[in-house]
């Protein structure tokens, strides 16, 4: 159900009927559980402006409060593939591969970044998002 609301977002940005942002933050919120925090949306913004250049393995920086993998950077090839951005880019083109695809792994550590350091969230250590907006007890 994900994969066809993203693809219907990124048919109304393609005719001008909703803003890349707006439809990134509907992705990022509603097609993810937990939800991923809306300030990745220009993460994201970038990650799919750099794919459609084929720039796979440049680096797309986190915002302050958001680690990928203990760093402050992710690829462009992970952030599609961990924000699920395939419906928003223009060329179709396979990226993935057995060594970084992380879907391929288990699933729990898939993501196993974008971690955040909010003392608002109690999560398991290696859960894959910051998400300031809730608080998970035990």
């Amino acid at each position: 159900m994900g994969t066809m609301r993203a693809m219907g977002m990124a048919a109304s940005v393609a005719a001008g009927e909703l803003s890349m942002e707006a439809a990134l933050l509907d992705h990022l919120w509603h097609n993810h559980y937990p939800s991923l925090p809306g300030n990745l949306v220009k993460p994201c913004i970038d990650a799919i402006a750099k794919a459609d250049q084929g720039e796979w393995d440049a680096e797309v920086q986190m915002p302050d409060g958001i680690k990928f993998r203990d760093q402050g950077f992710a690829t462009v090839r992970q952030m599609v593939e961990v924000c699920h951005l395939e419906a928003y880019l223009s060329q179709d083109e396979e990226f993935r591969n057995e060594e970084t695809d992380v879907r391929s792994h288990d699933p729990v550590a898939a993501a196993d970044g974008l971690l955040g350091n909010s003392p608002a969230r109690v999560l398991p250590e290696r859960w894959p998002v910051l998400l300031p907006h809730r608080q998970r007890t035990p």
